[in-house]
């Protein structure tokens, strides 16, 4: 029995004359100092209480406490390892799961700026032969302009004028037939506007190239 255990009055160890009993308020007493103490008061801290003789007969939660600490380290210990490995390993799943997840996520955001490099490129391209489109279009509104002031001064010229004439001079060698003539509708002979410069203008300063009949 561990040196500690003795009666928290007369501090005597159990004997064969001295039997101690645990009180509900966690006091040890012997049976001597029992019998000089009231009925239902523990003689030491005067709380209203129960007794309970301490034997091989007493309860496995009083027997706990008078344990060997080792015992119940070692123990305590086994199961918290258990604990511990159990925990860890689900742990470790999951942390396994969630770097497999970011690292296919990282793949795709590569991709992504992949695309969007792509794309900005595509962008400034397009940005740069709208750009030379509109200086194009530019220069020869500026052309016919200045041919037309140059043929008809005081006169501005029209702007459906300008327009066809941009579009012709964007769509150079278009098809022509001896039968049916010029096949598509945005290209048409310059006495089709009805403009009385129009048809003064060769087809060479227009761009286009027409076959001879």
């Amino acid at each position: 029995m561990p040196y500690w255990i003795c009666c928290n009055s007369c501090f005597n160890i159990p004997g064969p004359d001295c039997q101690l009993a645990v009180a509900s308020c966690g006091h040890l007493i012997c049976n001597v100092c029992f019998q000089k103490g009231k009925q239902g008061e523990c003689m030491i801290c005067k709380a209203k209480c129960q007794v309970t003789p301490l034997s091989d007969k007493s309860s496995a939660e009083v027997k706990a406490l008078f344990s060997d600490i080792n015992s119940v380290a070692t123990k305590h210990f086994t199961e918290i390892s258990k604990v511990l490995l159990f925990q860890a390993r689900h742990q470790k799943r999951l942390l396994v799961h969630y770097q497999k997840r970011n690292e296919k996520l990282e793949d795709v955001l590569l991709k992504m700026k992949q695309e969007i490099q792509q794309m900005s490129k595509k962008i400034t391209a397009q940005n740069a032969y709208i750009a030379k489109l509109e200086n194009t279009l530019q220069h020869q509104r500026y052309r016919l302009r200045s041919i037309d002031q140059s043929e008809h001064p005081g006169q501005p010229l029209s702007s459906v004028t300008v327009s066809h004439l941009a579009e012709m001079q964007m769509t150079p060698n278009l098809p022509y037939r001896r039968d049916t003539g010029w096949e598509t509708p945005m290209f048409k002979p310059p006495s089709a506007y009805g403009h009385p410069f129009m048809s003064s203008l060769s087809m060479s300063s227009l761009g286009a190239t027409c076959p001879p009949p």
